[in-house]
């Protein structure tokens, strides 16, 4: 699997079967590979401080 996982767009909510069919090829193979490789994921500590340091970087790009 790439380094960066990334799911696509969801299906319009009006569409039940499109949103389930995404659930199961996009949602359920990254929770598949998050349990196998716990290794990879952040804590909670760490996505907070790396989208912070994100935010920061934007906001003074723009002053």
């Amino acid at each position: 699997m790439n380094d960066r996982i990334g799911l696509s767009e969801q299906p319009p909510e009006g569409d039940a079967v499109q949103r389930l069919r995404w659930l199961r090829e996009e949602v359920v193979p990254i929770l598949e590979h998050a349990r196998a490789h716990p290794e990879l994921l952040l804590t909670s500590d760490q996505l907070r401080r790396n989208l912070s340091d994100h935010i920061r970087s934007i906001v003074f790009r723009h002053q």
